[in-house]
């Protein structure tokens, strides 16, 4: 009798932790964009230039009073790890979003570049409870 409680008892501690760990990482929209805007140079890069440097078309463009516009992007990175057990889970997850700015004269021609840098070096984080 003894025995069958300690296999019940092994059984029901054994479906209790049995669950899994879990990592997911999930880019929006242009994954390694820091690194392709580089090949932007100011006072050369023409308009329709950028778009093939940085692998996509901007989410919006603005235009300017000068007649100039400004190419606005939007992308990110996050990354969530998990311990999942039956009964609970423990989850954390990290966001890193980010915009770029570029702005071209009414010449077509790249006058500034400003990237923020959110998600550039976005960290895996086991602890689900605070830093």
């Amino acid at each position: 009798m003894r025995g069958t409680k300690i296999v019940l008892l092994a059984c029901f501690l054994g479906t209790l932790f049995s669950g899994g760990c879990a990592w997911n990482r999930s880019r929006t929209n242009i994954s390694d964009f820091h690194d392709r805007v580089e090949g932007i140079v100011v006072g050369k890069t023409k308009i329709a230039d950028v778009p093939k440097l940085v692998g996509g078309p901007p989410n919006n463009i603005i235009p300017t009073s000068d007649g100039g516009q400004v190419l606005l992007y939007t992308f990110g990175d996050s990354k969530k790890n998990s311990l999942n057990l039956l009964i609970v889970n423990f989850s954390r997850t990290n966001v890193g979003v980010d915009s770029a700015l570029i702005i071209v004269n009414k010449d077509g021609v790249v006058q500034q570049v400003s990237v923020s840098e959110n998600s550039k070096e976005l960290t895996w984080d086991y602890w689900p409870f605070g830093v």
